[in-house]
Formats: C-alpha cells, structure tokens, sequence
C-alpha cells in the first residue's frame, strides 16, 4: 500500500511526500495516475483510478492555484500511450494523399487509422459485409467522423468475383484457402469501390494482431511457455506479414487500380512496436481489471492491451474493446462462402471422398482452369 507523509510549513509552503508503493497496490494501478493538492490548510486526494499495474512512473510537482502545489504521479503506461499515437500520426500524415480511402471493418485499427487521417486529408472509409454482418453497425457508429461507404453484398456478388480472387491467392501464396479468400474479398469489393470514386490510395489496419498478441492462439502459449516464448513468436508473425502475407492484400488491391499502403507496418513503426515491452503489447495478471478482458486457468488477460489504453483517447469504447473478428467473419463473408459451396453441392462431393474440406474442394474449383 502507498503510504502518504506531508508536513506543511505556512512560512516555506513546503511539502514532503513519501510514497512506499507496491507494484500491485490498487492506487499504482491507475493509468491516470493521483494527484495530491498540498493548500495553505488542507490536503487532498483529487483522483485515482484502478487499472492492470504498470511497472514504475514519474512524478510532477506542480505550483497551484494560492501558493497551493500540486503533486501528480504519471505512469509509464501514460506516456507510452502518449508516444504510441504520436509515432502512428506521423506515419499515417506520411501515407496520406489528399483524397485517400481506408479498408474499415469498425475495429480499432481501421479506426484509428482513419480518424487519424482525417486530421490530415479527406477521408472514404469502406465497410463491407453481408446484411446482418458483425462489422456493420460498429462501423455506422463512426459515420459522423469521415464519409462511410457500406457495400452490402449477396452471395451472388461473392461467387461472382471469386474467379477473380483465387487465382491471386494462389499465385502469391502458393496454395488457396477459407480463411485467406475470405479475407481477401473485403479489400477487393472496397478497392474496387474506392477505384471507382477516383482514388488511387488506400490504407489498411493489418499489423498490430500480430505486433500487439491481437489472436486467441497467442494466450496457450503465454500461458504454458512465458512472455519469452510469446515475444518470440509475436516478432515472427509480424515480419511474415510484413515481408509476406500482406503482399496478397497489396496484390488484390493494385488489380483494381489501388495503392494499399499499410501504416503499422512501417519500418520504424514495426521497430517501435516490436521494442514495447511484450507485457504492455499482451497483458496477463492475478487481479480482475477495470477493463474488459478474458480469464484464462485464474489469470485475466488483456489482447492488444497497450494499443487500446492509446485508442482510448480518440474512440469511443465500444469500438476499442469490442470483441475481436477477423475480417472473413466480420464481414459474413466466410459464412457465405460456406453456403455457397453447400449449395453447389461440396460437401457431398467431399464426403464421397473421405474428406471434410469441401469449402477448400469448392474455392480450388476456380483453378481448374488455369
């Protein structure tokens, strides 16, 4: 616990605080940090807030109103956040064009991109989905902070354009899948849209799942090997996808006349990103937090917990902590594309054959011809 020792001099308008903390007392948990105020008769805790315990902080002395001073604790965390908004503005004011589009699904990555951008050009944010898709009414909820385009598809526009998006796939993959077509055909169906309104520059969100521990399949790992495996593993997925997966949203997009351009995947943002403490990037602790998180064998874990403390300050909550949905299933699309294939008779066909992959067997049909 802190324990707190003032004495006042009327004459000196001194004060003397002594702080013995412990990393897990609730009050050094605060993000926001406290703030004392040390008056010619009174002494007061103005705030504190309770939050997962970061790992040391900083004070300020401050002259207050009167002659009054005012002591206030910062956390490392809170300059952290601070630092992490500033370096991602920049590389997105560096990315922008005048009139540049922004692959949304309503996430906190896309978003913050694109409020970001907003500040720095206009801005076409491009959601797309089937009716009743997750990402939908996330992405209405920023309507009013840049123009939104909804593209609302059938599984007649999906199946239309898959002779298109396979073959890609596989020329730059090697090899075709679900999970990879349906996340895929967002950015296809935006950048075609975006093309189509005359621009030529998009931006996209991908980065910080890997950068951040944004996937479920992270938390085994943290649990059974330690931060240390994790920190690994979290570098080598983000360099795959910078120096590989993401050549296929780059590909898909520039057959429809569009740039995509990938801010967290900068350079100097990947260094930044991959130089944070991996404890900050994939909280894990013993005491229930204030925010919203998972509770895996009695440990409360936070994904992505660094970048969203710093989104926090720019969007709404419910975009920040809204449970996370890859693309393929924010959208609808996989679901779609699993009718589709059902419906052109697959799975039987796959079941004849002894095997149960009949949304691959029907996505692979596209290649036949090639």
């Amino acid at each position: 616990m802190w324990r707190l020792s003032f004495s006042h001099d009327s004459c000196m308008r001194r004060l003397l605080l002594t702080c013995i903390s412990s990393l897990t007392s609730p009050l050094l948990n605060g993000f926001g940090g406290f703030a004392l105020l040390a008056a010619s008769s009174a002494l007061c805790l103005l705030s504190a807030s309770s939050a997962p315990a970061t790992s040391g902080g900083f004070l300020r002395l401050l002259k207050g109103q009167n002659g009054g001073m005012l002591l206030f604790y910062a956390s490392r965390i809170k300059t952290i956040m601070s630092e992490f908004i500033d370096r991602l503005d920049a590389v997105v004011e560096s990315q922008c064009e005048p009139m540049t589009g922004v692959i949304f699904s309503g996430g906190v990555d896309s978003s913050l991109l694109a409020v970001l951008a907003a500040a720095h050009c206009s801005v076409t944010a491009y959601t797309v989905g089937v009716e009743g898709a997750p990402d939908l009414p996330f992405a209405r909820s920023l309507k009013d902070s840049f123009h939104l385009e909804i593209i609302n598809l059938t599984e007649g526009d999906i199946e239309a354009e898959l002779p298109k998006i396979v073959p890609i796939i596989k020329n730059v993959e090697g090899h075709v899948s679900p999970v990879r077509v349906g996340a895929e055909l967002p950015s296809h169906f935006a950048s075609r849209l975006a093309a189509a309104n005359g621009l030529k520059v998009m931006l996209s969100g991908q980065g910080p799942d890997e950068m951040f521990g944004g996937y479920a399949r992270y938390i085994p790992l943290l649990l059974e090997q330690g931060y240390d495996a994790l920190e690994r593993l979290l570098k080598k997925d983000t360099m795959e996808l910078k120096n590989g997966i993401i050549k296929i949203d780059r590909a898909v997009c520039a057959r429809n006349g569009i740039q995509l351009r990938n801010p967290f995947l900068d350079g100097n943002f990947v260094e930044y990103g991959l130089s944070l403490d991996v404890k900050d990037r994939l909280w894990m602790g013993d005491k229930k937090p204030s925010h919203p998180h998972e509770e895996h064998e009695g440990s409360f874990i936070i994904r992505k917990f660094v970048e969203k403390r710093a989104a926090e300050e720019l969007l709404p909550k419910e975009i920040v902590w809204r449970p996370k949905k890859a693309a393929q299933y924010g959208s609808g699309i996989h679901k779609a594309l699993d009718r589709i294939a059902r419906r052109k008779g697959f799975k039987e066909k796959a079941r004849k054959q002894g095997s149960k992959q009949y949304l691959t067997m029907f996505l692979e049909s596209y290649l036949e011809d090639g």
